[in-house]
């Protein structure tokens, strides 16, 4: 399967902050990451630039 048919993922690990992304073949996903959106990442940057601590 070719990446531009997979299902692209930009994700944060609940346990160590780590980001990444990566390409599945559906759009399952375990447990272990908080998928991100434009708007989680919007909202931690507002928070860390206020000087707040954003645990998600």
């Amino acid at each position: 399967m070719a990446d531009a048919d997979r299902v692209l993922y930009s994700y944060k690990c609940a346990e160590y902050g780590h980001r990444g992304e990566q390409r599945r073949d559906d759009d399952a996903h375990d447990g272990g990451v908080t998928l991100e959106t434009p708007k989680t990442i919007a909202d931690e940057a507002i928070a860390h630039a206020r000087g707040q601590s954003n645990q998600m």
